[in-house]
């Protein structure tokens, strides 16, 4: 029987196992400034751009820069974060390549 509760989970399963395990994944880095600055080391070595973690807004995003186009790391002003930052590329638009 297919009664209300089933009908709602059908239509929102919830959370996947990879959503959660995609969202502890960017917490780690949220809060692990060398791990960050160690993943965009390899993703300078392998596309030549800056990997940065936009950490103010709603929900942290990575953003594919220019090298040296920001600060990284804790030195990143927030005026470039709030007012240059949103500007940039977004990770997730960029496409499976990256």
């Amino acid at each position: 029987m297919l009664t209300t509760s089933n009908r709602l989970r059908l239509v929102n399963p919830g959370a996947s196992g990879e959503d959660v395990a995609a969202k502890k994944a960017l917490e780690t880095v949220f809060y692990d400034v060398v791990l960050d600055d160690e993943l965009n080391g390899y993703f300078q070595t392998v596309f030549g751009k800056d990997l940065i973690l936009q950490r103010a807004g709603p929900a942290p995003e990575y953003h594919c820069t220019e090298p040296d186009e920001f600060e990284r790391g804790l030195n990143i002003s927030v005026r470039d974060l709030v007012e240059r930052l949103p500007e940039t590329p977004k990770l997730d638009d960029q496409g499976d390549g990256m």
